[in-house]
């Protein structure tokens, strides 16, 4: 039986090509066996039927070949639990590796509402990271007439499932599958609509040699290219290889490509290129991905230059919100107004005429206050450096140095190698004015090490291993070179990420320079501005400023980095307030 089948499954791609590289990801096959499995028999089941062809490519005729040898018949389905499965087996390194979430079926109704609306006659559409099928499969039912439906996928088991979805869809409609073992970024043809929900994994977990072939791939676009750039910014210039002029995108992003410093060259690359029509959030969970931690955005934009007075719609949805209903209160904004502006994501939040847009043409930037701002020191190992920590206890407090103890054990270590920080918010997220509770122990390197940091490192060790890992030989002193080189020292200091749905203060202020480490940014003034400028932060009007200015995270979370706080006028010009009423604002927070 298998011969007869295989002998529907034709090496032949129409114009498509790919190149495999699956071998990196054999080690995640563990556990997905029976997934596979299922995935064949409805494979099988489809291939039996009168007329059913696949277009393949050679790898993965090799691996349905494969397996139409050993398949195991079941009567099982393989329903949306399996592929949930097919997921969830998957170890965190593996997930982090293949970035394997699935599109949330909730989705599939707004999205097959997208497609009906687009102004294009479709005749091949393209998936280059098709996973489970369910983009390509929503595009399918939006549409009718002839389709070509390219789909391509890396991780062989996700392939056979993606596979399996489309052989059943095109037995309802007139559809040529073209169906591809492979590396997506090597996807070569035309379609007239990209689909997508890429991988978004970070510079980070790239291995050099993806690196290298991903460079090699889209070399073309270079310029654009930002730095430490993840696989989700890639993929927008693939898909752009990929269109036909005049054909659409529609891709699931984490929002942080719509405002990143490392994105700033693609959001160009759209507005010179591209009509921008839909930008879609969610009001609720923040993904449109199963798994996923991040807030997510659908993009949809068509390939051509932008024509005057063309409007992007900006909307917030439910996933299971109609289309129709979605269109009466959306926000839209002329594209051009995105030009000039690093954040696109605030317009899914604020409208774009709100009322803080006309006041903030009365705030400065920081840098026209003179005021410095840097993150705190990086520290390997908080319960080593930080002291007290979870196994040391302050004995007491001498103006020569401080008492530790543990277990019995007594050291006293001198001033001179203590610095006064704020270790973590959650330390002080009630109060504003903060008092010093940790300090942290900073050694320069020297031949010599000080007796009492050789007893300390021989009971404590074992707390250092990050440090000991990304520093070597030079771990004991990397708190000290850092504060020379940085000089981490302010009044002022605010969380870099914070909950908007918890009770307390993300503002704080000591009489006293301090420092702290990289879970706060440190604003360098004088003592009175520095007054003046926790006063401002802690404000309700700020608030609203970073609500509409801020990126969010996940869940709760939000954060603006230093660079958000440097370009947006965030800051009253201090110099112009009337000497009365600076007066009364100090005597308030003191």
């Amino acid at each position: 039986m298998s011969q007869d089948l295989l002998s529907k499954i034709k090496i032949h791609t129409n114009g498509w090509s790919i190149e495999e590289r699956t071998s990196e990801t054999q080690q995640f096959h563990e556990g997905m066996e029976i997934v596979e499995n299922k995935a064949i028999n409805r494979i099988v089941k489809q291939l039996q039927k009168k007329g059913m062809i696949i277009e393949t490519n050679q790898a993965m005729f090799d691996y349905l070949r494969k397996w139409l040898v050993s398949v195991q018949n079941t009567s099982e389905k393989l329903d949306s639990d399996m592929e949930h499965r097919a997921q969830t087996v998957l170890s965190k390194q593996a997930r982090k590796t293949l970035a394997a979430n699935f599109t949330i079926k909730e989705v599939m109704g707004f999205l097959k509402e997208v497609v009906k609306g687009l102004d294009t006659k479709f005749k091949a559409v393209c998936d280059p990271f098709a996973g489970s099928g369910r983009l390509l499969t929503t595009v399918r039912n939006a549409l009718d007439g002839k389709l070509t439906l390219v789909g391509a996928e890396l991780f062989p088991p996700f392939a056979m499932i993606g596979l399996a979805n489309m052989l059943e869809l095109a037995e309802k409609k007139e559809t040529k599958i073209i169906y591809m073992l492979g590396d997506g970024f090597s996807l070569k043809g035309k379609a007239d609509l990209v689909v997508m929900n890429p991988p978004y994994t970070r510079n980070h977990f790239q291995t050099s040699k993806m690196k290298t072939i991903v460079h090699s791939e889209l070399k073309s676009y270079k310029s654009y290219f930002g730095s430490q750039m993840g696989y989700h910014q890639f993929s927008i210039f693939l898909a752009d290889r990929l269109l036909e002029t005049g054909g659409h995108l529609i891709a699931i992003l984490p929002s942080s490509i719509l405002m990143s410093d490392n994105s700033s060259k693609l959001r160009k690359f759209l507005l010179d290129n591209y009509t921008i029509k839909h930008v879609v959030g969610r009001k609720d969970k923040r993904a449109f991905s199963d798994g996923s931690i991040f807030r997510e955005i659908i993009l949809v934009c068509k390939k051509q230059k932008c024509p005057e007075g063309s409007k992007v719609s900006l909307t917030l949805i439910h996933p299971k919100d109609k289309l129709a209903n979605v269109e009466k209160v959306r926000n839209q904004i002329h594209q051009s107004n995105l030009t000039n502006e690093w954040n696109w994501i605030r317009f899914l939040d604020f409208p774009f005429e709100n009322p803080l847009r006309p006041l903030k043409s009365h705030l400065a930037k920081l840098n026209e206050l003179g005021v410095n701002i840097k993150r705190g020191f990086e520290m390997y190992g908080p319960e080593f450096f930080f002291i007290p920590n979870k196994f040391w206890k302050m004995e007491k407090m001498q103006s020569d140095g401080v008492v530790i103890s543990r277990e019995g054990k007594r050291l006293k270590i001198p001033a001179e190698y203590l610095v006064p920080a704020l270790r973590k918010p959650a330390n002080h997220n009630n109060v504003i004015a903060v008092k010093v509770a940790h300090w942290v122990i900073s050694v320069p390197k020297s031949e010599q090490i000080p007796k009492w940091y050789l007893q300390y490192m021989e009971h404590n060790q074992a707390k250092a291993i990050s440090a000991k890992n990304r520093f070597e030989s030079d771990w004991p002193f990397h708190i000290f070179m850092q504060i020379e080189t940085k000089q981490p020292f302010a009044h002022v200091f605010v969380t870099d990420k914070f909950a908007i749905d918890s009770v307390g203060s993300f503002v704080h202020y000591s009489p006293n320079q301090i420092s702290a480490s990289k879970n706060f940014y440190l604003f360098n003034a004088d003592s009175q501005t520095s007054k003046l400028l926790a006063a401002w932060l802690s404000s309700s009007f700020f608030l609203l400023l970073f609500l509409e200015s801020r990126r969010i995270v996940g869940g709760s979370l939000n954060r603006l980095q230093i660079s958000d706080y440097k370009k947006e006028p965030f800051f009253p010009r201090f110099e112009r307030i009337p000497e009365q009423l600076k007066k009364e604002i100090l005597d308030v927070f003191d």
